[in-house]
């Protein structure tokens, strides 16, 4: 008997070893960020005895999950101060886990969650758990080192989601971890913490002697321990209270190729797919006519603003954006007025669509239809793989035109990208909201509109999904205008690409482990790990879009020439630069009778620039008689479609058709 309870108690003491040891163990001091344990401006701690005061009145969610809101302005100063002097207060002394269930809506430089640190010129001591822009970070200084090592994530965070971040350190090694998994692992520290002899210890903020930095967000839960927990304790913590949180799974994009401007809806800019480490020219396609974009470059001072050395900031038509699905490239163009899909093997045309007016803006490609906008007022849907007309929408009641940009064009142009999600198209027209600015849905099946709405803002570039809603570019509010609301897609899908190097300033992406970066004249790769140039090639013009699809790389100029770099197997040797042959306006013949009336309407004008209206084109031979003696900007009206379609061609092989001549 005595054996036997022995026996028994030796295996009830090992059963319950195992299981403290899979168990997480109790913080030694935590917060819970929730209305119920507030009291006359203080937030009582749920472990431990260090409760925190509230400065600058933090506002509480009533709905789960019940967090702090920290977003009341830019002038608030708001954040918890769990102690004024760190010397009042017992920390952990080398190993320490610091755990936090957090969102970030707003990006810095310097963005704290809790810390005790000070930071100050060649004084660095204490520990952090923060951000630095969109990455997570975990900062320790040892008694060794004496320095701070800042611990960033390998991956990206993005705004408005929830995550848990989770920073350790056990005198060795320092490890972050965010939703359950390790983001980084440094051995730059040893021994003990160095704590500076006085610094506040605070949550929800970055802050020493001299700097605060309050986090914009929210956030719901700050744990500590004086122990550092195992990778398998904090998945498990992750998995066991994920549910709480709205999207808080990480989603992965299962978007084929580029289908969009900068690949999704969220304009990330970022392939899953993986490129051959060496490229070489595939083909060149040369427009016949470079773009033309809306608007001129600015002046490089703002004396009033006391501005200098501006940006263009809208510049969104510089070149052709390409997007390219199923060994298929489709770009638009603002030079003659269509849409073109090419064969991405060769480069060679597979059909084009006339409009009647600049296309500006990339179509975007779902569910085998190409969709994009013209300034002549309307959207139009194309079967992808004909380029036949399904269907077009008129974003005004009525077809009135003006002059504008150097064109004929509609008084509500669509010069925003359409952007597709859940079979809805969205897309703005209008330029000036005195004028009337709209943003509308449309049934990306049928055309048949489904709803609309003014806007008081003029819209202009891609429309993106932000977290669930759509906003827009605004000219030189490079943070755009809230829209709509659409669905959000989950974390990871818009990661943004920092880090540009300043020589590739025009055109940034990335593909799986590498970035892709386009200049003035040069295109080339860079190692995400290091950052090190590992491929380029030199192009003519500035590269303003960049694409990856079907293991290829394409770039786009603006002097309107689509490259495609692909693997040694999928260039053949005679792959060429193409260029559609200029056609010579010398060879075409006019009959005399046009001629008279040409040279008739010339002389009663008395001038050389400016606007004709021509009322029928008939065989097009006046119109190109008109454009080969005058510098005008020819506009023809015809009501017989079938013409129309007829002439647009033949006006585009001989370098006419957009600029000089319009139907």
């Amino acid at each position: 008997m005595y054996h036997f309870l022995a026996v028994l108690t030796l295996l009830l003491s090992n059963s319950l070893c195992v299981i403290g040891q899979a168990a997480e163990p109790s913080p030694v001091m935590s917060w819970q960020f929730d209305s119920q344990y507030v009291s006359e401006g203080t937030l009582a701690a749920t472990d431990g005895e260090l409760n925190a005061k509230i400065v600058d009145q933090v506002q509480f969610s009533k709905q789960a999950p019940n967090s702090a809101i920290l977003n009341l302005g830019k002038s608030s100063k708001q954040y918890f101060l769990v102690a004024a002097d760190i010397a009042d207060v017992i920390l952990p002394s080398q190993n320490i886990t610091v755990s936090a269930w957090v969102q970030v809506n707003e990006l810095q430089e310097w963005g704290g969650i809790a810390g005790a640190l000070q930071d100050n010129g060649s004084f660095e001591r204490g520990w952090l758990l923060g951000f630095r822009q969109d990455q997570f970070c975990f900062a320790v200084a040892s008694e060794n080192k004496k320095r701070l090592t800042y611990l960033n994530s390998k991956s990206r965070f993005e705004p408005e989601y929830w995550y848990h971040v989770v920073g350790t350190y056990d005198g060795a090694t320092m490890r972050l971890y965010v939703d359950g998994g390790l983001r980084g692992e440094s051995k730059t520290q040893s021994g003990k913490i160095a704590y500076p002899d006085h610094a506040p210890f605070v949550l929800a903020a970055y802050k020493d002697d001299n700097e605060l930095y309050p986090l914009r967000g929210q956030i719901e839960r700050v744990s500590i321990w004086d122990q550092t927990l195992t990778a398998e304790q904090i998945s498990k913590t992750f998995q066991s209270r994920e549910s709480l949180f709205p999207e808080i799974e990480q989603t992965r994009s299962t978007i084929a190729g580029w289908p969009t401007y900068n690949r999704d809806n969220q304009r990330s800019g970022v392939s899953l797919e993986r490129l051959p480490t060496s490229l070489k020219l595939a083909w060149a396609y040369k427009n016949r006519l470079p773009p033309a974009p809306a608007w001129p470059a600015p002046a490089k001072q703002d004396f009033w603003h006391k501005k200098s050395k501006l940006n263009p900031r809208v510049i969104y038509d510089r070149a052709f954006h390409v997007v390219s699905v199923e060994n298929r490239v489709y770009f638009g163009s603002s030079a003659n007025d269509k849409v073109t899909c090419l064969d991405s093997q060769t480069g060679q045309e597979a059909w084009s669509f006339y409009c009647g007016g600049p296309v500006r803006l990339a179509p975007t490609i779902a569910q085998g239809k190409t969709v994009f906008g013209s300034d002549d007022g309307y959207v139009y849907c194309l079967d992808a793989i004909t380029g036949k007309l399904i269907w077009k929408f008129r974003a005004s009641e009525t077809d009135h035109r003006i002059v504008g940009n150097g064109r004929l064009i509609s008084h509500k142009p669509v010069r925003t990208g359409v952007l597709i999600e859940d079979g809805v198209v969205f897309f703005c027209s209008g330029l000036f909201p005195n004028q009337g600015v709209e943003q509308f849905a449309v049934d990306l099946q049928t055309g048949e509109k489904i709803s609309s709405g003014p806007l008081t803002v003029s819209a202009q570039g891609y429309l993106e999904n932000r977290s669930g809603r759509l906003f827009m570019p605004t000219g030189r509010d490079p943070a755009g205008a809230f829209a709509n609301r659409l669905s959000r897609r989950g974390k990871g899908v818009s990661t943004k690409v920092r880090g540009i190097p300043k020589d590739f300033g025009t055109a940034f992406i990335g593909a799986a482990d590498i970035h892709i970066g386009g200049g003035d004249g040069r295109v080339a790769a860079f190692q995400n790990s290091n950052g090190e140039e590992f491929w380029s090639a030199d192009v003519e013009g500035k590269v303003y879009s960049l694409a990856v699809a079907d293991g290829k790389l394409f770039a786009s100029t603006d002097a309107g020439i689509i490259y495609c770099f692909a693997s040694d197997k999928q260039v053949s040797e005679s792959a060429v630069v193409l260029e559609k042959q200029q056609g010579v306006l010398t060879n075409t013949k006019t009959e005399s009778k046009v001629l008279d009336a040409v040279q008739y309407v010339i002389e009663q004008s008395k001038v050389r620039k400016g606007y004709c209206l021509v009322l029928g084109i008939d065989d097009g031979s006046m119109l190109i008689d008109l454009a080969r003696q005058t510098d005008w900007s020819i506009v023809a009206i015809d009501t017989d479609l079938k013409r129309i379609e007829e002439m647009r061609p033949v006006l585009d092989s001989l370098g006419l058709y957009g600029n000089r001549i319009s139907i």
